[in-house]
């Protein structure tokens, strides 16, 4: 079984098959999680995102919270400005996809990535909290300066 892994792994590459590859590797269940970490945390950032996005997506299906939280948590900062933007499209599937798992640790996983860095998966995420959600002081002004600079854009 770990052979047929490893080869859906390679094919994710594919971007002919990386789909069909993310969708294989998720029936596999758990055992597939190592590999889908490995891929996504050792692999090599490029411009062509859509390989690591498929990773991520898998991840999240397997309910993988854990390696999406360490994959978020890094702060790898990429001198090239297409695999950078690349990998900030992989980052923002990430944060779209860990808001499922509505927990304290998440919210400030979130908040942390937002006074970094305000990427728009982030923000989305963010906006996913229910309204009932108090929200620390420190993160009204980060909010709502990346609103102000979204809005002022319309015009």
């Amino acid at each position: 079984m770990q052979a047929e892994i490893q080869t859906w792994i390679d094919r994710l590459n594919s971007l002919v098959d990386g789909e069909q590859a993310s969708m294989q590797l998720v029936r596999f269940g758990a055992v597939a999680i190592a590999p889908l970490k490995q891929f996504l945390l050792e692999g090599t950032p490029r411009g062509i995102f859509q390989p690591r996005q498929w990773a991520v997506e898998a991840l999240a299906t397997l309910g993988a919270k854990d390696v999406l939280f360490e994959y978020l948590e890094r702060d790898d900062r990429i001198s090239d400005p297409v695999v950078q933007h690349g990998e900030d499209a992989v980052r923002n599937t990430a944060a779209r996809l860990i808001a499922r798992w509505k927990t304290d640790e998440v919210f400030s996983l979130l908040l942390s990535l937002a006074d970094k860095r305000l990427l728009p998966g982030v923000i989305w995420a963010l906006g996913k909290r229910p309204v009932t959600t108090v929200f620390p002081r420190q993160s009204k002004p980060v909010i709502l300066e990346e609103w102000e600079v979204r809005e002022t854009r319309k015009f």
